[in-house]
């Protein structure tokens, strides 16, 4: 149960990442 938030957390961080450099 831990692991499952962990992993969608990480995936959501990616995004905002990429968000970002596209801005």
């Amino acid at each position: 149960m831990n692991s499952m938030p962990d992993t969608r957390a990480h995936s959501h961080a990616r995004t905002n990442i990429i968000i970002v450099l596209c801005f």
